[in-house]
């Protein structure tokens, strides 16, 4: 490549850069106007704790196999590969950020992925990644979590389908206690997991609907998701992978041997 043409793509991809500094934020806003029980909302300079400065467009590839995003959350130290990131990455940035040396303390983390086998981002799912609506896509937010929220919801929920009010008691469906909203179908695990969702229908307007899903992680840490209402039957194995998936990302604090221990 000649050094001129280098150089003005590399300013190109510097003005993207700041174009979509507020792009995302724009984005952060309609998403939390449109489903205010999750918070996909992390905004610039919370992406600026994850990512070393500037837009450097040099070693894509290499950085993409290799990348690595230390974050601690609550008490937890997690190990996230740069492949995950896709959503805070490339949608917000055109380019995959270098993550910054070290460990950053965060309150929450976004992650991307593909149904059905939790699938980080590799090119040659590329088309699968750029499908209008939810596709086969999971987007996630781990964040800090009070644990009561579960049974304030259910009981709140159960209290208004009594009264006749906002909410009409239905049959169990996937093996999930389901009420029936306005607008939406409410769920929530009857299986000991504390689990909670809302779907949309497919209307004229609404034409891919999905799921919202809200589910204690570990204590401390709950998960909010999104996927398309197809993969509703599968909730339960959507469920205890992407659990999975978050304890293969965590670094064990293990004591240390003594000397004398066979």
């Amino acid at each position: 490549m000649e050094p001129q043409l280098k150089t003005q793509l590399t300013n190109s991809n510097l003005a993207n850069c700041q174009i979509n500094t507020c792009w995302s934020f724009s984005l952060s806003r309609i998403m939390n106007d449109h489903h205010p029980r999750i918070s996909f909302q992390i905004i610039p300079f919370v992406l600026l704790l994850l990512f070393a400065s500037g837009c450097d467009v040099t070693d894509q590839d290499n950085r993409l196999e290799h990348g690595i995003v230390k974050i601690e959350l609550a008490q937890y130290k997690f190990d996230i590969p740069l492949r995950y990131m896709y959503g805070e990455s490339v949608e917000k940035w055109r380019i995959w950020r270098k993550p910054k040396k070290g460990r950053t303390k965060v309150d929450y983390i976004h992650l991307s992925m593909l149904l059905p086998d939790l699938r980080p981002y590799y090119r040659k799912d590329d088309a699968r990644w750029k499908v209008l609506g939810h596709g086969d896509r999971l987007e996630v937010n781990m964040s800090k979590s009070e644990h009561t929220w579960f049974n304030f919801a259910t009981k709140n929920i159960r209290e208004y389908a009594r009264q006749n009010k906002f909410y009409i008691k239905r049959e169990e469906h996937y093996g999930l206690t389901h009420f029936s909203g306005k607008n939406t179908e409410t769920y929530f695990s009857s299986q000991g997991v504390e689990l909670m969702m809302d779907c949309t229908h497919k209307t004229k307007l609404r034409v891919s609907p999905g799921c919202i899903v809200t589910s204690n992680y570990q204590d401390g840490l709950r998960l909010e998701y999104t996927y398309a209402l197809s993969y509703l039957p599968h909730w339960h194995e959507i469920d205890t992978n992407l659990k999975r998936l978050f304890d293969s990302f965590q670094i064990k604090e293990t004591s240390h041997t003594r000397k004398d221990t066979p």
